[in-house]
């Protein structure tokens, strides 16, 4: 079981009636971008050389044969004799055990780190996706307020022309409704930005044709943060670093074991004819040689070996404390942003959204000074905005979350079938 998939979380999300096929859920850009992903299909190509590298380093090594012709001559005729041998190195010294050893062990790290590498492309989906979807939405809104203000310029100009408004109002609300139609086209820019970034990692073609289906997920509550440490030891780039450290300490065994020498034996048939003599004797011919180790000194390759292990070590306990840090760091940040929303939202929704209406009518009425309804509308505008950033902030930083502890983003609640 995954990590993640055992905390439950509260969804909200609600797929449109008026969704699509066309549109695109969170899961199919998902599905899309592993299928695509030039990133996750390097993780993959280098797990199959590690898998093949591990295969080669244990195979043994092909025997040799041998064929030997020798012919003298001499006063009395001419010797010669023919010998066929086989020779096979043997391996007793373990140096080819240690070696496939860490061939092993350097094929499961890099399946662990295809897996983390596929578990960061989710975040990143996802992230793009939460800020596509909040980009929408702010630009949804930012047209809302620029059809209301166009509205109360009409009122203003109106009220200007039969003397009820003076020039600064009418001055100061064509201000306002320039703001807002600056922060609308502002908007439009960051979503048509954020949709090439997500056709990009799904492979669609046209930026225009992605339509996400505007629905993020957010947990109810973070998860204890000791669980969430006890889960990303298990994360899969801790699994590679530690399987780095197997590796490169088979490695040290290995050089270690290198300056033993390896005999070689040999054995096959002889045919010799001898001067003066008819026909040949045959017989066999068995051989043994072993390496003298002179001049070839493995002191320097064992203390490279040794040195490059203390790396390896250094390195797994420098993952392991960043992998603290950032599940630490993104549990404390999501708690915090789970709360804002919770404040924030429920001064927001529906009752908010007639308050507004109440106050359109009421300056149309001419029951709302105009300062009151530009403080109104700002307002609203502004914690609208807010909760639409908290929301994509919580989506993106949950799904960081989900990778940091080793958890797929399918563990997250949420994400549409």
């Amino acid at each position: 079981m995954r990590p993640l998939s055992v905390v439950p979380l509260l969804l909200a999300l609600a797929s449109p009636a008026w969704a699509q096929e066309s549109e695109l859920t969170l899961a199919g850009a998902l599905a899309r971008a592993r299928e695509r992903s030039p990133e996750a299909a390097v993780a993959r190509a280098e797990s199959r050389a590690a898998s093949a590298a591990a295969r080669q380093a244990g195979a043994l090594g092909n025997p040799s044969l041998t064929l030997g012709r020798e012919r003298t001559s001499g006063p009395s005729g001419h010797n010669a004799q023919t010998v066929i041998q086989l020779e096979q190195r043997l391996d007793f010294t373990g140096v080819r055990s240690a070696d496939a050893t860490a061939a092993r062990a350097r094929m499961a790290g890099s399946e662990a780190l295809a897996v983390q590498a596929g578990h960061r492309l989710d975040a990143r989906v996802v992230g793009v996706f939460a800020h596509l979807v909040g980009a929408r939405r702010r630009v949804s809104l930012a047209d809302r307020l620029e059809a209301l203000t166009d509205s109360a310029s009409t009122i203003v100009r109106r009220r200007f022309e039969a003397g009820d408004a003076s020039g600064f109002d009418r001055r100061r609300l064509e201000l306002e409704a320039a703001r807002y139609a600056a922060l609308a086209v502002a908007a439009r820019f960051e979503r048509d930005s954020v949709a090439t970034e997500l056709a990009a990692l799904v492979g669609i073609d046209d930026p225009a044709a992605v339509r996400p289906v505007e629905a993020l997920p957010r947990p109810a509550a973070v998860p204890p943060l000791d669980s969430l440490l006890s889960w990303a030891e298990r994360r899969p780039d801790l699994e590679a670093s530690r399987h780095a450290v197997i590796a490169a300490e088979a490695d040290v065994t290995g050089r270690s074991r290198e300056w033993i020498p390896t005999p070689v034996v040999s054995a096959g048939y002889k045919a010799e004819e001898a001067a003066g003599q008819r026909g040949s004797a045959t017989g066999f011919v068995v051989g043994l040689s072993v390496p003298v180790p002179l001049w070839d000194r493995r002191g320097a390759a064992r203390g490279n070996r040794l040195a490059l292990a203390d790396r390896a070590r250094a390195d797994a306990e420098r993952v392991r404390r960043d992998a603290g840090v950032e599940v630490r760091r993104l549990a404390v940040g999501v708690g915090s942003l789970l709360e804002q929303r919770e404040l924030l939202g429920a001064r927001l929704g529906s009752e908010a959204d007639l308050a507004l209406h109440a106050v359109a009518v009421a300056f149309a009425e001419g029951e709302l000074p105009l300062a009151q309804w530009l403080d109104a509308v700002r307002a609203y505008h502004e914690a609208q905005v807010a909760l639409v950033q908290l929301d994509v902030e919580i989506a993106a930083r949950w799904a960081d979350l989900a990778a940091a502890v080793g958890g797929a983003v399918e563990t997250l609640a949420g994400v549409e079938r």
